[in-house]
């Protein structure tokens, strides 16, 4: 009984007027639900969510108490879409103010990272194009302050860049979205991140550019003309096709798979070999998941005489029925 007991005690000080009071509930809240799909259902059950995104909502919430919801807004999202697309009607706007410059380095971060957790549910919904203009200037001053920074090979610097670029991606789902992150003249400010030499920026980046070009034909012809320090983007994506991390030789692939579908890289043709040879050897490789290289190889393939013969002389066909082969073993 008191375990039901403590959980409606903890919601009903959400109410207090005592400050002290309110923080130490979500704090206790936090920490019970991080890690606990069983907890958090709780605290659901309890409309935990209004509560917490009506303290987010209002102009005078203590900054440490922000944080605090906050960080358990990030840990429901996970949850499943349900609660993050209750969490997104009633807390998205609130956390898109808490990047405004000038806030609580802890309180950006924090708030980057629960944006983060209810796109990855939510960056489908019509909802989100009401907020999107007013997320994105927030994350470009994030990447452009990051990389005027003295620290800017600092881990954490990395992350917050990592997060802020991730959260471009998630917004890149409608063609409308893709050119509003577009127009921004976001191409020139992300391409030098692919030359940082940090992996999970790099991976980021790559997936932001992916996602930005995927079936747009106007957005990827354009990105092919980008040039940073004298070479074309086609040109460094392909370097990191044959780069030694698995991971960054996929996700360049995917993007270089998308310009080739677009029909983006005729002046860079040499880069859609690489991005064959690469998807290839990843077959082999067993370090990524196959299934990502097959739908990219094949949607790499489609209608394209020329790319389909350099996959076969590459060894593809002989790989997808080793596969098929082995998936029917296993059957």
């Amino acid at each position: 009984m008191a375990s039901t007991q403590q959980p409606v005690q903890h919601i009903e000080q959400l109410q207090s007027a005592n400050p002290v009071e309110v923080y130490g509930a979500l704090r206790t809240i936090k920490n019970a639900i991080i890690g606990s799909n069983a907890k958090k259902a709780v605290y659901y059950r309890l409309q935990i969510v209004p509560h917490v995104s009506a303290l987010l909502a209002m102009d005078d919430t203590d900054v440490q108490i922000r944080i605090q919801a906050t960080t358990i807004v990030s840990s429901l999202a996970h949850k499943g879409e349900e609660i993050a697309q209750q969490l997104a009607e009633g807390a998205m706007a609130p956390l898109i103010s808490q990047l405004v410059p000038g806030t609580d380095t802890e309180l950006m971060e924090a708030s980057e990272r629960a944006l983060n957790a209810l796109l990855g549910y939510t960056a489908t919904q019509t909802g989100v194009d009401e907020q999107a203009p007013l997320m994105i200037p927030y994350l470009l001053d994030i990447i452009s302050e990051a990389r005027s920074s003295a620290q800017i090979y600092e881990m954490r610097v990395h992350a917050r860049v990592e997060l802020a670029v991730l959260l471009l991606e998630k917004l890149c789902v409608t063609e409308a979205r893709q050119f509003m992150v577009a127009n921004t003249g976001v191409m020139d400010l992300l391409v030098p991140l692919l030359q940082r030499g940090y992996a999970r920026l790099q991976v980021a980046t790559l997936r932001a550019f992916a996602a930005l070009s995927y079936e747009n034909m106007e957005i990827s012809r354009a990105l092919a003309t980008v040039t940073h320090d004298g070479r074309q983007f086609p040109v460094v994506v392909a370097d990191l096709a044959r780069h030694r991390d698995a991971d960054i030789r996929l996700h360049a692939s995917l993007c270089l798979a998308n310009l080739s579908r677009m029909r983006a890289l005729n002046e860079a043709r040499s880069a859609q070999g690489v991005a064959v040879t690469a998807l290839v050897g990843l077959l082999r490789g067993g370090e990524v998941a196959r299934l990502r290289v097959i739908e990219a190889l094949g949607y790499m393939c489609h209608e394209d005489a020329e790319i389909q013969m350099a996959a076969k002389n590459a060894g593809a066909v002989g790989d997808l029925i080793a596969i098929l082969a082995e998936i029917e073993g296993q059957a």
